[in-house]
């Protein structure tokens, strides 16, 4: 296998969403393992994902599916901040030891729906001898978006662009490419550093190769909300909503 692609999902109306931008997204499937992880104690949650990927391996052709559920309590929509940034690391260590001998490591967050030519294009910036990717959250253009230049006395969050590409030595993990061996020996930090473990994760990287990494604002993705899946259109940016589904049904369809 020469790709991983890893998918944590962790509330059920989310995973149809996810699910589908699987099937639709472009990558090469003969050589890509996908790891997916459910942040959950519901075995019938997990046993509904178990159905859920059989339908993908039979409708994409994915043979090589690794599935595994860390037991633990979904997190509340409005769990602190602090609480957040544990749960990611914790399913991130989880994840490590799930990677496959691969060369690029394909992830996303589990709040983020990426569009269907996120893995080329990320991916491609990797092949071609970029350390690390990453796409934005289109809706996050007023605030925060993830994407970091980081001094020795300063760290500040770019301001959204509509295209183009723009250097970072800090990024988020909502939707990103790197090698697989930079994931493998992350640093993943639990030990409340204000910036977060995304952010910290990518600074080491850069600073340990020496080369900066990308935010490629054309990978624009969806974002949860407790109101649905929140997207923009790719010619307009007009935000729009898509409603929350049932697992169950998406199986059945």
């Amino acid at each position: 296998m020469k790709y991983t692609m890893f998918v944590p999902i962790s509330r059920e109306d989310y995973a149809p969403l996810i699910l589908d931008s699987i099937i639709a997204m472009d990558f090469p499937v003969a050589e890509t393992e996908l790891i997916v992880l459910a942040d959950t104690q519901s075995q019938r949650f997990v046993t509904l994902l178990g159905c859920a990927l059989e339908v993908i391996s039979k409708t994409k052709g994915i043979r090589n599916i690794k599935m595994k559920m860390t037991g633990e309590k979904p997190l509340a929509d409005d769990a602190p901040l602090m609480e957040r940034r544990q749960r990611v690391m914790s399913i991130w260590n989880k994840m490590i030891g799930m990677i496959g001998h691969t060369e690029i490591f394909f992830g996303l967050e589990d709040d983020t729906v990426p569009p269907d030519e996120a893995f080329k294009i990320l991916v491609a910036h990797v092949e071609a001898g970029v350390p690390y990717a990453e796409g934005v959250q289109r809706h996050r253009q007023a605030s925060s978006i993830g994407a970091w230049r980081i001094t020795p006395n300063t760290a500040r969050t770019l301001k959204y662009k509509a295209s183009g590409t723009s250097t970072i030595n800090g990024g988020g993990w909502y939707c990103f490419a790197t090698r697989t061996e930079y994931v493998k020996k992350a640093m993943i930090r639990e030990d409340g550093a204000p910036m977060g473990p995304d952010v910290c994760f990518v600074y080491d990287i850069v600073k340990r190769i020496g080369r900066k990494g990308i935010v490629d604002w054309s990978i624009k993705c969806g974002h949860r909300t407790t109101e649905g899946i929140l997207y923009a259109d790719k010619n307009t940016g007009q935000l729009f909503y898509v409603g929350k589904r049932a697992l169950g049904d998406w199986v059945k369809k």
